[in-house]
């Protein structure tokens, strides 16, 4: 693909967005207009100036959305078979795959010599669904000191949890700090691209709408101005559908402010046209924080020091997984009786997946042997 060609601007975006490319394919999909995003399975993205062609006013064409009550399927035979669905195996044998590719070069410079890193050792499958289960159950249980979980103090009568006695603290410490997700690879810096502030002119009038459709006329640009300039993408509702919403008169003395006062004059509110599709975002955002609320209860809340893609995989995609399995068997007609509390079902997965892989992750030679005063730990159902 030739980005001087006529019809390159019309086809290079779309034929060159390939979403999990696999490495054999990537050199044929990096063309001189488009290049990767990251050197690995990701997206490629084209490489060409922004596109400055669109529409004609009015050429949208709204995308039918009709109303539809949920329907959930049928769910697995048990609550971890649900957990894969999510979680595949061949996926989470390629990260065992990437960590292994990954382990032999992540240690840099001198090291100590009682190093926890000398220590380290091809890890499988079976042993990344036991660290899976291990990050659930702490959060459900939390400590102060991640080596408190492995703590064998018989002053203290410190718990005892089923994941130490097929893991140990150097074992999964090394594990939390090298298992990828993503194929290792060197990412080249790239040049954030700085643009040029226009020059100022005069305020927007409040309620101005301004649209431009794109060219094939499936999505709708537009711009509204409320207190501030409010940039929207709709594929569903034009720019005319408008609806009477009672508005507060703004307070502050920035000039977007003075010129949002204008409309209301001496009322301190008023019934304003507001944009149908700003209307129903505001009276449907909340979704968004149900959903962030969900995932905040029992999520794995130690720091994470080791690069963001951590917390975005350990504290967004695996809660995003536990809550929307949780609601599956909900709504759903599990095979299993339902659980009612997501505490209860994180405490099921996290106890199914510790021993399901446990005795096969081989992560410890030998079990942490019991003191003399322990007793069965109920924190946890046991088989």
């Amino acid at each position: 693909m030739d980005s001087d060609d006529s019809d390159a601007s019309e086809t290079s975006v779309r034929d060159c967005i390939t979403v999990a490319v696999l490495p054999e394919d990537l050199a044929a999909a990096c063309t001189d207009s488009c290049r990767p995003e990251r050197c690995d399975e990701a997206t490629v993205r084209p490489h060409e100036e922004p596109g400055v062609e669109h529409g004609t006013p009015g050429s949208f064409t709204p995308f039918e959305v009709p109303e539809r009550e949920a329907d959930i399927g049928a769910l697995p035979a048990t609550p971890i078979d649900l957990f894969l669905r999510y979680v595949p195996y061949d996926v989470v044998d390629r990260w065992a795959e990437w960590t292994n590719a990954a382990g032999a070069t992540a240690q840099r410079g001198p090291v100590r010599q009682h190093s926890r890193s000398k220590g380290w050792r091809p890890t499988s499958a079976h042993e990344i669904y036991l660290f899976l289960g291990i990050l659930i159950s702490m959060g459900l249980h939390t400590e102060s000191q991640i080596f408190r979980y492995w703590s064998g103090s018989q002053d203290q009568e410190d718990p005892i949890y089923l994941f130490t006695r097929f893991i140990s603290r150097d074992r999964f410490q090394l594990l939390l700090r090298r298992v990828q997700i993503f194929t290792p690879a060197n990412f080249p810096d790239t040049t954030t691209p700085i643009g040029e502030k226009e020059d100022e002119g005069k305020g927007i009038p409040w309620g101005q709408v301004h649209c431009i459709p794109t060219k094939d006329g499936q999505i709708n640009q537009f711009t509204w101005k409320d207190n501030a300039l409010v940039l929207f993408l709709t594929t569903v509702f034009r720019e005319t559908a408008e609806v009477l919403r009672l508005r507060r008169r703004p307070t502050g003395d920035s000039a977007a402010k003075k010129e949002a006062r204008r409309v209301f004059g001496a009322e301190a509110r008023k019934n304003l046209p507001i944009p149908l599709a700003i209307d129903e975002y505001n009276h449907n955002m909340n979704g968004v924080d149900t959903s962030d609320q969900m995932r905040s209860y029992y999520q794995y809340s130690r720091p994470i020091r080791r690069g963001s893609w951590q917390a975005l995989a350990w504290n967004f995609l695996l809660e995003v997984v536990l809550v929307n399995t949780f609601f599956l068997q909900l709504w759903g007609d599990p095979n299993w009786p339902k659980v009612k509390s997501q505490y209860q079902w994180r405490r099921t997965l996290s106890a199914q997946l510790i021993q399901q892989f446990g005795p096969s992750a081989k992560a410890r030679k030998h079990a942490r042997p019991k003191r003399a005063t322990d007793t069965r730990n109920d924190s946890i159902p046991w088989a």
